[in-house]
């Protein structure tokens, strides 16, 4: 992702294991426009991304431009999504944290999590629920330690979201393009107003 602050951040999960890079979640940074890359990072590192399929390795990463970073991932044992944030531009890391529903959904298990900035510099991130098509949202208050009642959104794509890139705009809105599950040319578009996501409309090329 690219930061309002014209830095560039990219999170990837690594396979092969050896002893000075173990199979695990990285994050690198560049501040200048990808000419240089900081030392890589380790968010966590664990065997069992040695056998990940590349169609599970869900991870995200969001910048605030502001010093502050979320990464998240899928964990591949236990199937759940995780986040790391970081509070100094990336150089460190805290602890992974479980994404865990709120008691308002049935279904605690949360996966293919994703983490959009706003132009206040709060987050915004979206999750399924239980290996669903079912999407809620969350977000962040100034401090980014509090986060808003979960709340199912978006019901009316008419499909499973595979890919979901936003762009964020002023007074906390974001332009999102949704591809769904099953059919790479099957896209919606969408707004984020800073209240409600406005319908989905699919785009028509001739």
């Amino acid at each position: 992702t690219l930061d309002s602050a014209g830095a560039l951040h990219v999170v990837y999960i690594r396979p092969a294991n050896n002893p000075q890079l173990p199979s695990g979640v990285y994050y690198r940074l560049s501040s200048n426009g990808g000419q240089l890359w900081e030392n890589v990072v380790a968010i966590v590192e664990s065997p069992y991304f040695r056998t990940m399929a590349s169609s599970l390795a869900h991870v995200n990463i969001a910048s605030n431009g502001a010093g502050t970073v979320i990464a998240a991932w899928d964990d591949p044992q236990l199937k759940r999504s995780f986040y790391a944030q970081s509070s100094d531009a990336g150089k460190t890391f805290g602890d992974p944290i479980k994404l865990a529903a709120a008691d308002a959904v049935q279904n605690d298990s949360v996966e293919q999590a994703r983490f959009f900035a706003l132009s206040s510099g709060q987050f915004l991130r979206l999750w399924q629920a239980g290996g669903s098509c079912v999407l809620y949202q969350q977000q962040s208050d100034d401090t980014i330690q509090q986060w808003s009642v979960p709340l199912r959104v978006l019901s009316d794509l008419g499909g499973c979201p595979q890919d979901i890139r936003a762009t964020s705009m002023s007074d906390n809105q974001l332009f999102a393009d949704i591809q769904l599950a099953g059919n790479t040319s099957s896209r919606q578009l969408t707004v984020w107003d800073g209240q409600t996501w406005l319908p989905p409309q699919s785009p028509r090329v001739s």
